[in-house]
């Protein structure tokens, strides 16, 4: 229990250096993305990976929810000092834009990962707990897109979320944040009008979401002008890229088949690729163990499972995300493994660990 609880401290390793770097210029201000995306990769191909699972009594532990919702002040304590030292900051265009990619990362790997995971959950506590981690990434649509469209569609051309084959990720971040927002509005609209509820009313919650981003323009507008403006627009966006390009990895090239009847299969442990390095397992709150995630969306993160059968990454989600930003490295690698996990007969059912 003690083990498993202390790996988990790991998922404030990021955000404490980028503090102290905010505050006390370690690195320039550049810390967070040199820690994220060099050292972090470098200790994953490093260190053994584990395929082990949690047992069953840390199900229902309520330590591990408290590990999620430390992430609010978190997150929000690391914009309030990224914020305050961007609108200090005389004439350095280097140290301000470390400013917003060091915030920004906080706000992806702090903010919207564990916002997916709160998202999932059924009660009220934890869903608003997602929107607020979601709000200053003006992102809060995720919840309603990914929960009711991306699981139900992941794989299928129909997921703005699933990356295609031989799509590069710059025209993936275009189709999927554009689809998302699209499909987050249709999505709305048919709940409504299942429940017999007006579209301009009260009860359409991307209406809400979308006063809930003037209102954020308008709080940093007054705290800063338009500097402050600038700044939390843009390291909102390096959030929504952070969360689009671990969208990119995670289904890269891996599509459902369709049966002989005309319908789309079930969602595989094969539909999605995995990581097992320790690492980035704890840092991601075990968001690397996708393929089970998809199994069981509402399973805690300590209890998601591996799944022997499904595709690993050759490298871990930090590693890939750097490899993913330049296509031809990333088509080489990659694309053969798409293609060998396209061609493989269809896995036994009873392949699948409960």
């Amino acid at each position: 229990m003690i083990r498993e609880t202390l790996r988990y401290f790991l998922g404030f390793f990021l955000p404490f250096f980028v503090f102290l770097d905010l505050h006390y210029s370690l690195a320039g201000y550049w810390l967070g993305p040199i820690l994220a995306f060099i050292v972090v990769p470098i200790l994953e191909q490093i260190l053994p990976r584990s395929t082990s699972n949690a047992p069953e009594e840390l199900d229902h532990s309520v330590v591990f929810d408290v590990l999620l919702y430390l992430n609010l002040p978190i997150v929000f304590g690391v914009l309030i000092v990224g914020l305050n030292q961007f609108l200090n900051l005389q004439g350095s265009w280097w140290l301000s834009l470390g400013c917003i990619v060091s915030t920004g990362l906080v706000l992806g790997v702090n903010g919207i990962n564990v916002a997916h995971e709160l998202g999932h959950r059924s009660n009220i506590w934890s869903k608003a707990a997602a929107w607020l981690l979601l709000w200053p990434n003006l992102y809060m649509h995720f919840f309603i897109e990914h929960n009711l469209g991306h699981h139900r569609y992941v794989s299928t051309e129909k997921d703005p979320a699933t990356a295609r084959f031989n799509e590069d990720l710059y025209a993936f971040w275009i189709r999927s944040m554009w689809g998302s927002w699209i499909s987050s509005w249709t999505i709305e609209s048919d709940l409504l009008s299942r429940k017999n509820k007006g579209f301009w009313t009260a009860y359409n919650r991307m209406i809400w979401f979308s006063l809930s981003y003037l209102l954020y323009g308008i709080l940093l507008f007054n705290f800063g002008g338009l500097p402050a403006l600038f700044f939390g627009i843009l390291a909102g966006f390096i959030g929504i890229l952070l969360l689009e390009t671990v969208n990119y990895i995670e289904h890269y090239g891996l599509l459902r088949k369709t049966t002989a009847s005309g319908h789309v299969e079930t969602v595989k442990p094969w539909h999605s690729w995995n990581s097992d390095h320790r690492l980035g397992r704890a840092i991601l709150y075990d968001l690397t163990r996708h393929s089970d995630h998809h199994f069981k969306s509402n399973r805690p993160y300590q209890m998601l499972r591996h799944r022997p059968e499904a595709p690993a990454l050759p490298f871990g989600y930090p590693g890939s995300m750097l490899i993913s930003m330049v296509p031809p490295l990333w088509f080489r690698i990659m694309n053969p493994r798409a293609i060998k996990w396209a061609e493989l007969p269809q896995q036994p059912a009873n392949a699948n660990p409960t």
